[in-house]
């Protein structure tokens, strides 16, 4: 069993607020309104277990109305494995890798885990797609950055929700060359811009 196919089963071990809207859509509010702003909270929230129609383990919902999905191949760790983009018009929204059947040794058509790209999703407390670092540090003050050589990845992340991973951007860093000690590889929190930003939001499932 490769370091991918690992990661990908176990991961590398969340009602949005006023700031939800600060970088997706900004609804008009009334009082006969509620019900709508309450279903469009719930379809750009992002919690553990990923977003409305797109969740850790369900079936990938190839025929959902409205969305446009594009399979290609990547490779990682020497193993190739599909991805699928989802798309809302010409807006791509998030990208699923299916989980692995460590049985039938084949990808299955359930998800595994996903990346989301559009700045429209927000977490409960308003964290999204081109939020920064500081902004980020705000509500989560003990939060730490890490590298990881699987996928080349530089991460953000707290304590609190440990299905999720805000990935940054290596054009943002700025420190010395990383000396690989493992798959995880703590950074100082000045390795990065001060105006770096959330570039994707990886969420994966640990069964």
């Amino acid at each position: 069993m490769n370091a991918f196919k690992t990661a990908i089963l176990i991961g590398l071990t969340g009602l949005l607020s006023e700031h939800a809207y600060s970088n997706g859509i900004h609804p008009v509010v009334d009082s006969d309104s509620a019900d709508d702003v309450n279903a469009l909270v719930d379809k750009y929230l992002i919690t553990p277990s990923g977003v409305e129609n797109f969740l850790i383990g369900a079936p990938i919902p190839f025929s959902l109305s409205g969305y446009q999905f594009k399979e290609r191949i990547e490779e990682a760790e020497g193993e190739s494995y599909p991805l699928y983009t989802v798309w809302h018009g010409n807006e791509e929204l998030l990208r699923i890798i299916p989980q692995y059947d460590f049985v039938e040794e084949q990808y299955s058509e359930k998800i595994g885990q996903m990346e989301i790209i559009s700045a429209k999703y927000r977490t409960a407390k308003g964290i999204g797609v081109n939020t920064t670092i500081k902004e980020f540090a705000q509500i989560y003050p003990d939060y730490y950055i890490w590298y990881t050589y699987i996928n080349g990845m530089y991460v953000l992340e707290n304590d609190e929700d440990y299905t999720v991973q805000y990935i940054l951007s290596e054009k943002d860093y700025k420190g010395k060359t990383i000396k690989v000690s493992g798959e995880i590889n703590i950074l100082d929190r000045n390795s990065f811009k001060p105006n770096a930003r959330i570039s994707k939001i990886r969420i994966f499932g640990l069964d």
